[in-house]
């Protein structure tokens, strides 16, 4: 599959995302929103005069949990039903996908179909009120049946996990037959290329589990639409920044494979209890995932746990809607290609990675004396690609790296005076 075009990130002190894509990208991306269904405003966001109206212009996907399909029922699908209908967002439904630990005395070898036939009757609610859904989000259907995740009554290995999901899927398919599905693994969890797990959470290496599943998957004529890499805020630590770029090679494997890549932006950072940490943590994670190179498919917002404590309005700081506001005005949309240059650096590679040549792309907002060079992973100068006087506008120089060995490079946009504006990582 063609590498992705690269989007890099310009983060200012107060944290404000601002990402320039190109069309084609912004034509392809999706962005989905989950908030958290517990808090009390969560039923005004279906109401027609929530005041969020540039996050819900630019959100593709609604992604509700089942769980609040129970006391909630009436509410929800009274509001949600005309809200998707009123806005054309499509409705994603987050479901445990073998949630095993929810089948007490049943016989594991028939997990795949019970916990079919539990969700089947939630999406029933949905449809019953002249919905539809979409998308199924599958929580941790591997994860929580393999025998290493300490907290299942399954202990499959990964074969009888992928057995147990294409199962679930037939009997869920037998009666929706146009749902796709969307795997969610929390990648902590597993080890990417000898990358540690989180402690007591070994299940094993993630892409070794997900060829069994996928292998499994085909032999019966089924498969995923999405892989979405959850928990990434996790990977902020100081000491994980250099598992960013392996988070960015599984982007590859999951699209080489025929899938879409989503990157979950939650705020799962061990221990955080705050509004504004919940905020901090979303717009770090896709900072680090651009910097190393990475450009998701899906960007879902998701927040799970007790805070933000506040959705509404959009215009409040560190409310969930304004969140999905500041993020959504950074991606520049299809309508957007009319619109000014944008007053501020951007700096592209494609492709990423590449082979012999680069063709790096950078957008100036004004005219501008700059140098333009390839760094090793030292710091050491490698290479100019470019310098002197540019005008205002977008503008793309081809680096031909054919002498240089195999690696990371960094290129830096500068000023005259040699202070960075702007720098990138690429992979040769």
């Amino acid at each position: 599959m063609q590498t992705k075009l690269i989007s890099t990130l310009a983060l200012s002190l107060a944290l404000t995302l601002s990402v320039v894509t190109t069309d084609a990208i912004a034509q392809e991306k999706q962005i989905w929103f989950s908030p958290n269904n517990s808090a009390a405003d969560f039923i005004q966001l279906f109401d027609e005069n929530a005041d969020w109206a540039t996050g819900r212009s630019r959100v593709n996907v609604l992604s509700t949990h089942e769980n609040w399909l129970g006391g909630r029922r009436d509410s929800l699908e009274r509001r949600i039903v005309p809200f998707i209908q009123r806005t054309g967002i499509q409705l994603a439904l987050e479901v445990g996908g073998l949630r095993s630990h929810n089948l007490h005395g049943a016989d594991v070898d028939q997990v795949g179909e019970l916990t079919a036939q539990d969700e089947l009757a939630k999406i029933r609610h949905i449809y019953d009120a002249g919905g539809e859904v979409t998308y199924l989000h599958m929580d941790s259907p591997i994860g929580y049946t393999l025998a290493s995740g300490g907290d299942t009554i399954c202990a499959f290995d990964p074969s009888q996990s992928a057995s147990e999901l294409a199962d679930y899927m037939e009997a869920v398919l037998a009666v929706h037959p146009d749902l796709q599905f969307v795997l969610i693994e929390p990648v902590p969890w597993y080890h990417i290329e000898q990358y540690p797990s989180n402690p007591g959470q070994d299940r094993g290496d993630l892409l070794e589990i997900l060829q069994v599943a996928l292998d499994t998957l085909d032999s019966r004529g089924l498969s995923l639409d999405a892989f979405h890499a959850d928990s990434p805020c996790n990977y902020n630590q100081t000491r994980r920044l250099n598992s960013w770029p392996k988070l960015v090679r599984l982007q590859q494997w999951v699209q080489d494979h025929g899938m879409q890549f989503g990157l979950i932006l939650n705020d799962e950072t061990g221990g955080n209890s705050g509004d504004s940490a919940f905020f901090a943590g979303t717009m770090t994670s896709y900072q680090r995932f651009t910097e190393a190179g990475g450009n998701p498919d899906n960007l879902p917002l998701m927040s799970w746990y007790p805070y933000p404590s506040r959705l509404l309005p959009e215009d409040e700081p560190y409310t969930y809607t304004n969140l999905l506001k500041e993020f959504c005005e950074g991606l520049s949309a299809p309508e957007d290609q009319n619109k000014p240059i944008p007053q501020f650096i951007t700096l592209n590679s494609f492709p990423n990675p590449f082979n012999s040549t680069a063709r790096i792309q950078f957008t100036l907002p004004g005219a501008s004396k700059i140098r333009l060079t390839a760094f090793d992973l030292t710091g050491r100068e490698v290479s100019p690609i470019a310098a002197g006087d540019y005008s205002a506008g977008a503008h793309s120089i081809e680096w031909r790296a054919d002498g240089f060995p195999s690696g990371y490079y960094f290129v830096k946009l500068a000023s005259a005076q040699g202070n960075a504006i702007q720098s990138i990582q690429i992979i040769k």
